[in-house]
């Protein structure tokens, strides 16, 4: 099994729109005016993910993300170094696996 990391960047999507909507005071103001300006469209942040479940020379591990952190056609990014930590790697596992009800075992059989 290969895995690959794919990051959106600020795409104008529900997502961004509920998140300024939960926020208060200026916040709220802030983000519901400028999320619309600077984000780029949902479709550009779906780029990422299509490439890397696409590329053809993707090696497991590959962090696929915009070119401009938010924003830009998707590149290969050095995957952060909270990354580099076996023991939190194994807890975010664990955390998915209970959160969803999966487990790789599980996923496996099928």
């Amino acid at each position: 099994m290969t895995a690959y990391a794919a990051d959106p960047g600020f795409a104008r999507t529900d997502l961004q729109a509920t998140s300024a909507k939960a926020m208060k005071g200026w916040q709220q103001r802030f983000w519901l005016i400028t999320s619309p300006l600077i984000a780029q469209a949902a479709a550009n942040g779906a780029l990422c993910q299509l490439r890397a479940g696409t590329d053809p020379t993707a090696v497991g591990g590959t962090l696929y993300a915009p070119r401009w952190l938010s924003f830009g056609a998707p590149v290969v990014r050095k995957v952060g170094s909270n990354m580099d930590r076996p023991e939190q790697l194994v807890q975010l596992w664990e955390l998915s696996e209970s959160e969803t009800g999966l487990t790789l075992d599980a996923a496996l059989a099928r």
